[in-house]
């Protein structure tokens, strides 16, 4: 789904690129540079062996980025609350994938409204 040049710009920047179908999930790699809630992990990316058993729990300090294509549009949100929206969780519509991309990289790299809702809920707690 993703173009092979923003695969290596998310790889080099130290994200983990998971694939689904229409869909990339994106963790950014636990201590790398960049946006951090202290002492708070995120839920867990599982990767299982063809016997379904856990090989790797992967994890972020963190919260991840989704980038899903739809019909001619890419959506890209960070949804952690069930049912949601909760403190910091969005979704929003872009045209192409380098704007979804850009997106997700001001989530996990600058101040911004977004994340800075999640670390403040998180940080009161």
């Amino acid at each position: 789904m993703l173009s092979e040049e923003n695969r290596k710009k998310i790889s080099d920047a130290n994200i983990w690129i998971f694939d689904y179908n229409k869909m990339v999930i994106l963790l950014k790699k636990r201590g790398s540079a960049g946006n951090v809630i202290p002492n708070w992990e995120s839920g867990a990316i599982v990767k299982m062996d063809n016997q379904f058993n856990v090989i790797e729990e992967i994890t972020s300090d963190c919260p991840k980025v989704s980038i899903q294509f739809e019909n001619d549009h890419f959506l890209v949100s960070v949804w952690d609350w069930v049912p949601g929206p909760g403190p910091g969780d969005f979704e929003l519509k872009f045209d192409t994938e380098e704007e979804a991309v850009d997106m997700a990289f001001q989530y996990f790299f600058t101040k911004n409204k977004y994340f800075e809702e999640r670390l403040n809920y998180q940080l009161k707690r």
